[in-house]
């Protein structure tokens, strides 16, 4: 028998920069950690604080989104569309900011001759401005409208007295043309 020698494998070391570390557990292939845990964890007291901030810049045209208006009071916009999904009040805020903006931009739209780059933008805050805006009637709605008719109508026949039925033939009438 014959003994063979068992060579030692090297592992071959790539030349450069290591590609991402998508193969290590919980990173993306750019090799950032996933998940809060870089996201700072802040009293309630500053969240509110950090709230009314960013609705103060969108409102005085500091910033016309919630990242920009967010990057400028220093949170991030991670941070801002968590708050904005979490608290109901917020998010009623900003879309009301929103409408004030929208309202500004219509404004400036009718005052303007080249009202082109603020149409585009208009479109944005105002679906009904967009070229493929699409009213959207969901069917259970459609159906309980249906229904609602059909009540009515049934309603409004009941409260009618019956006519009576007369027999009677159809006779044609011959049209008189001068």
């Amino acid at each position: 028998m014959e003994e063979k020698e068992v060579q030692e494998v090297k592992p071959v070391r790539s030349k450069g920069r290591p590609k991402g570390g998508h193969n290590r557990p919980g990173t993306k292939k750019t090799g950032r950690k996933l998940g809060r845990s870089r996201i700072e964890k802040l009293p309630a007291e500053a969240v509110l604080d950090y709230k009314y901030k960013i609705l103060d810049v969108i409102n005085r045209g500091l910033a016309r989104t919630i990242s920009e208006a967010a990057r400028k009071v220093g949170v991030t916009p991670v941070q801002a569309y968590n708050w904005a999904d979490n608290d109901i009040e917020f998010k009623e805020a900003i879309r009301q900011v929103r409408e004030v903006i929208a309202d500004e931009l219509e404004e400036k739209l009718r005052n303007h001759a080249n009202f082109i780059p603020l149409m585009f933008i208009l479109k944005g805050y105002r679906p009904m401005f967009r070229d493929n805006y699409k009213i959207d009637i969901a069917s259970s709605k459609l159906e309980e409208l249906l229904g609602e008719l059909k009540n009515l109508s049934e309603r409004e026949i009941s409260i009618e007295q019956p006519s009576q039925v007369v027999d009677a033939e159809v006779v044609e009438i011959p049209m008189v043309t001068k």
